[in-house]
């Protein structure tokens, strides 16, 4: 029996080689999948289903495939959701954390997020990012 799960191994890896693999996107639409299999048992969200075997098998053809540049570029396209999520959710995060000692809001030039200490009155805020002033009650 251990002769035969290495003789599989082998023509596993011989079947891979020049394929591209399984990534951290893979991963994340199998997961992703999973999950879908088991909403799909929730009454009227049988159609779940079919999502869910749609990202299975294109997470199977990400990995089987051979264009390596194509796959690299979705891989970045995926990690530059994923830092810009985790970003967001970080801010978030610390806005509630500093709600009671901190007063935080948008420069409206440049979009950046500032932070000011809160019962200062009106003070006049520089942006660090584009060096605007804005004038500010906290």
């Amino acid at each position: 029996m251990k002769n035969w799960f290495q003789k599989l191994g082998v023509k596993l890896a011989k079947g891979m080689e020049g394929r591209y693999g399984f990534d951290e996107l893979s991963m994340c639409m199998n997961m992703a999948g999973i999950v879908l299999i088991f909403l799909a048992y929730i009454p009227y969200m049988q159609w779940m289903s079919i999502a869910a075997w749609v990202m299975l098998i294109w997470a199977v053809m990400r990995a089987m495939s051979r264009n390596h540049t194509k796959r690299r570029e979705e891989l970045n396209k995926y990690y530059g959701i994923k830092k810009k999520t985790t970003d967001k959710f970080s801010l978030w995060k610390t806005i509630w954390k500093e709600r009671k000692t901190h007063v935080f809001f948008k420069c409206k030039n440049c979009g950046a997020v500032l932070r000011v200490p809160k019962g200062r009155g009106d003070i006049v805020v520089t942006c660090p990012k584009c060096k605007s002033k804005i004038d500010k009650h906290t």
